[in-house]
């Protein structure tokens, strides 16, 4: 990573958060490394990311396995509903939906989001 000369990368997995691996992961660095899940959500996907504190990697591990619990298949989703009662505070992380990238998030999903969405090409 020093070659690369980066300040902060982040880890994600599909529908889940691995502590152990994140964790893993940065001891053996240098640098900043961000919990991150990608979550499939109204058949699209979106990446959350969150603070790499002790207290927010606890708190956010709990909402994970709460979407582990839901997505158990290639085909489950999240429903905008489900999303924001498992993270009602959604100004606790930075939002990136997939709009260009298969699958891409529909847009009236965006549209629900758009306050906390951080990132959108």
């Amino acid at each position: 990573m020093e070659k690369l000369e980066l300040d902060a990368i982040a880890i994600t997995n599909h529908n889940t958060f691995d502590s152990k691996q994140y964790f893993k992961i940065q001891n053996s660095l240098s640098i900043i490394v961000f919990p991150w899940i990608e979550i499939d959500l109204e058949s699209g996907h979106i990446l959350v990311i969150t603070d790499a504190n002790d207290f927010e990697i606890s708190d956010f591990e709990q909402r994970c396995k709460r979407v582990s619990n839901i997505i158990r298949t290639n085909e489950d989703t999240l429903s905008i509903e489900q999303f924001n009662e498992i993270s009602p505070d959604l100004s606790k992380y930075i939002l990136i939906p997939h709009a260009d990238k298969k699958p891409n998030i529909k847009q009236k999903t965006i549209d629900s989001l758009k306050p906390h969405i951080v990132s959108f090409p």
